[in-house]
């Protein structure tokens, strides 16, 4: 019910924009690219480093019902319903649960996850992934199970783990998990299939590489902005990431009680799972390990595409006591649903009561650039975008003066404006937090530097005109950048 109810005018999240505008100029131009991006590896003219298979998706969203965030949000929503429909038939060909309560107890548990609530409706590769990510596992589970017969289970599981490298590059993982768990189970000629479909899957990333000169750009994209990590020999990195990848479990209370959830469950029934759930046990952790290696960032939402498999370790666990002693079962895992439950009720209600009106971006357009925004480049949020995209010459993101900010530090107060002014920039609409980032908060109101002019200073939005331009002076709170509405609160780019 509280997810229904979040889905209307649901704000948008910065990858609604960053991804979404990929599909916009791959439906317009016929290349990928981000202008929002601009300065960062050649972006702004060809990209390669995108989610290949979820972009053409966007893209073809796109082309029937135009550039509206709802209808691209809705691209994961529709894979999270397919997801929860293959969960429901992968239960019953595994024969995992036989309580009446194990899967609507699956079911709550999943949908109340805050990841899930989350990017559930956000415009991001990760329910696809989850998606792709169990059909691969549905088909190797059977795979496992027949014998004497062409292994061509083998092979679709293969295609769709490649479809999920095509996806997104984290896909990796199950082709890594998958391989090794039939190796394990000793099944060579399946693992040879396996990998063949995976191969044949995978091919589907590289379709819009020219010539072998495009390796170099996609790497210089990957590897653009400087890492945190230290420096190390390419074969300890994955060690490295694999002693950091606690990070991901406990980053915050959302993260860190639903591991605690799962090693309760994994501890009181690791002898069953063990005898019983063997290749869900073995997979699962082939899974774990991978991401540690494989994924350099450490975000949470990359546990997303395994949430299906710790969710069935979870609900077998409690089903176990559950079938044996109902009163003990609430005991053990009581305290601990309890408080997810809990936490997850509060993350959740942040996302319900979080509203977007594109009217305000709008408002803003037409304050500071009026008829003349079509001619214009400007610099703003990322998600100033909706619906702005088409209002002006070029939207390029605030975002991406940050990223080259950590490799110039000195791209900071009128060095950042001069950058604005050779880039052909007219307008700057920046947050307070933004203006604070860049060292332009010491500039006073209609102060003059780098070629532009401070025009308007309000409680969160900050406007730097081209000295070109001649706008009235604005008195404060004439633009709004935000309301409420009973219970739920309405923003623009702004807030």
């Amino acid at each position: 019910m509280a997810f229904s109810l979040s889905l209307p005018d649901r704000k948008p999240h910065i990858d609604d924009a960053w991804l979404g505008e990929h599909s916009y100029w791959l439906y317009k131009d016929g290349v990928a690219k981000s202008k929002l991006m601009t300065g960062i590896a050649g972006s702004e003219d060809r990209l390669l480093l995108h989610h290949k298979l979820f972009t053409m998706q966007g893209a073809g969203i796109i082309a029937f019902f135009g550039f509206q965030l709802h209808w691209l949000k809705a691209v994961s929503l529709v894979y999270l319903v397919l997801t929860i429909m293959l969960l429901f038939r992968l239960q019953k060909t595994t024969g995992i649960f036989s309580h009446k309560a194990s899967w609507p107890i699956l079911l709550l548990i999943f949908i109340s996850n805050p990841l899930i609530f989350e990017f559930g409706f956000v415009f991001r590769p990760e329910t696809m992934l989850m998606f792709l990510g169990l059909c691969s596992y549905y088909f190797l589970f059977q795979s496992i199970q027949q014998t004497n017969r062409i292994p061509y289970l083998a092979l679709l599981s293969g295609v769709f783990a490649g479809l999920a490298l095509s996806t997104h590059l984290n896909g990796a993982i199950f082709i890594a998990a998958g391989f090794l768990l039939l190796l394990v189970r000793i099944k060579l000629l399946p693992a040879l299939f396996f990998a063949g479909g995976s191969v044949i899957g995978a091919l589907l990333y590289f379709y819009d590489f020219r010539s072998l000169v495009d390796f170099s750009l996609w790497y210089a994209q990957l590897t653009f902005i400087p890492s945190n990590s230290i420096e190390l020999h390419p074969l300890l990195k994955p060690l490295y990431h694999l002693s950091a990848e606690h990070m991901r479990y406990f980053h915050s209370p959302k993260e860190i009680i639903f591991s605690v959830l799962l090693i309760v469950t994994v501890l009181g029934n690791y002898k069953k799972l063990w005898q019983l759930q063997r290749p869900l046990l073995l997979y699962t952790v082939f899974l774990m390990v991978s991401l540690a290696a494989l994924a350099l960032n450490k975000t949470s939402k990359y546990l997303i595409p395994l949430m299906p498999y710790f969710l069935m370790i979870i609900v077998y666990g409690i089903e176990q006591l559950l079938s044996a002693d109902p009163v003990r079962a609430l005991r053990r895992y009581g305290w601990v649903l309890s408080a997810y439950f809990l936490v997850s009720v509060f993350y959740n209600l942040q996302v319900v009561q979080s509203k977007h009106d594109p009217g305000l971006n709008r408002q803003i357009r037409e304050a500071f650039a009026g008829n003349e925004s079509r001619q214009m480049k400007v610099l703003a949020p990322m998600v100033f975008i909706f619906n702005e995209i088409d209002h002006f010459e070029s939207v390029i993101s605030v975002m991406s003066y940050g990223e080259q900010q950590k490799i110039d530090p000195d791209l900071q107060a009128e060095n950042i404006l001069l950058k604005a002014a050779s880039q052909g920039i007219n307008l700057i609409l920046l947050r307070d937090e933004d203006a604070l980032q860049f060292g332009l908060e010491k500039y006073s109101l209609y102060e003059k530097a780098g070629g532009f002019r401070k025009v308007f200073e309000g409680d969160k939005l900050i406007v730097w005109s081209a000295e070109l331009n001649n706008y009235p002076p604005l008195v404060k709170n004439s633009v709004e950048d935000g309301y409420n509405n009973g219970l739920l609160y309405y923003s623009g780019a702004f807030n």
